[in-house]
């Protein structure tokens, strides 16, 4: 327990001189501001919350991490924001992101989906490429913010992650029974229901609506027009006269005709025999901006956005490790890390920059590390670089 009447700077203390009372508008008798040393701060403090007071504009996205294969190598998981999201600035803005995760307070987040290491990128868009303007790195935390001031211009706004943090099946099971002898579901399954309900409340409004049950009906290799869905859904299911409310879509997915037929979906949704999601993760994106913002949101997974982007991290804050007959190879380190190493994330990057005319196959042999986890499902990842005039990098996390 500190005292503000005790220690240096404190109402009491005899460092303050009349000069200092003057430049700093110390008033003694105002018990509502007080005043400590640095070292006595950072001893007392372990983190700091500042709250802005202001008119903003507020926009707040769904989003989501999806784990893909990648083409050219079926051997090579990644883990991508499943959109990305752009933005035009007509005058110079202040803009204020952030990259909210689910509560772990939440009941079963904690057990079925712990925080992952997040971060956001912002690339300005050049006449014929992108620059990276702004990086916040990756932190294990509930959500993650960066605050920027913009020029005029078109920007893109990337939410990243290593992936390392999604639990992959570890097939210690065949399953567990869904639903009980007694009709009780199992708890998992219903924090799983839950999940994926939320995943496609993409406006957050606690229903589905036509567009966004099509998106989870397609996600199980079904097709339904609005039609019906308006005539087999709303008027079957518990709803709102949009939407399908949680009750409603448990009960349609509990009316599959066997546990065979929801340990399907559920497969094709992203889970594993102990019901964990595998392949995603959900959060929301918040942009608060001194003026209104349109934002145009793009399907990230066709594009090597990912990859490029990773690519210009490797260049601007990475080392060079080795070089070889027109080869170089560069690994770069978790900024936020170096900065303060309590944040969790202590994650490595690497890359490989091919100086030669023609394609190379570059190895990345990681089987004999310990103590560590890979965003690829395998310890020893192949890939193909090509010629540096593409500006490429290939790199792994």
């Amino acid at each position: 327990m500190i005292s503000i009447r005790e220690g240096d700077w404190s109402a009491g203390s005899s460092l303050w001189t009349a000069d200092a009372r003057k430049e700093l508008g110390f008033n003694e008798e105002d018990g509502s501001v007080f005043w400590m040393s640095f070292n006595d701060f950072l001893m007392n403090f372990k983190a700091v919350n500042i709250c802005s007071v202001k008119n903003w504009q507020e926009l707040r996205i769904k989003g989501k991490f999806t784990r893909i294969t990648d083409i050219s190598n079926p051997n090579f998981d990644l883990t991508i924001s499943k959109w990305y999201y752009n933005i035009e600035i007509g005058k110079r803005t202040q803009l204020v992101i952030a990259l909210h995760q689910e509560d772990e307070r939440i009941e079963g987040v904690y057990a079925t989906k712990p925080y992952i290491d997040v971060g956001i990128v912002i690339l300005k868009k050049t006449e014929d490429s992108a620059e990276l303007i702004e990086l916040r790195d990756l932190v294990s935390e509930r959500e993650c913010e960066i605050e920027v001031i913009l020029d005029p211009g078109s920007y893109i706004i990337l939410p990243r992650t290593t992936g390392c943090g999604i639990q992959r099946p570890c097939n210690k099971t065949n399953g567990v029974r869904l639903v009980k002898e007694d009709g009780e579901l199992n708890w998992m399954f219903e924090l799983a229901l839950k999940d994926i309900f939320r995943r496609y409340d993409m406006l957050l409004n606690h229903e589905l609506i036509y567009p966004e049950f099509k998106g989870f009906y397609e996600c199980v290799s079904k097709k339904i027009t609005e039609e019906e869905f308006n005539e087999n859904i709303l008027k079957k299911y518990c709803s709102t006269s949009k939407g399908l409310t949680y009750r409603g879509f448990k009960d349609f997915f509990l009316d599959l005709a066997s546990e065979e037929k929801m340990w399907d979906w559920l497969e094709k949704l992203g889970y594993d025999k102990e019901l964990h999601p595998v392949t995603t993760r959900t959060f929301v994106l918040s942009f608060h901006s001194d003026i209104e913002l349109a934002i145009n949101v793009k399907d990230a997974v066709q594009t090597n956005l990912d990859s490029r982007t990773n690519g210009m991290i490797i260049e601007k804050f990475g080392q060079e490790i080795e070089k070889k007959k027109g080869v170089k190879a560069f690994y770069a380190l978790s900024q936020y890390y170096l900065v303060n190493p309590y944040r969790q994330v202590h994650a490595y990057s690497y890359g490989v920059l091919n100086e030669h005319d023609n394609p190379i196959e570059a190895t990345l042999d990681c089987s004999g590390s310990k103590n560590m986890v890979f965003s690829s499902a395998s310890t020893i990842v192949k890939k193909v670089t090509r010629k540096v005039n593409d500006r490429e990098l290939s790199q792994d996390n």
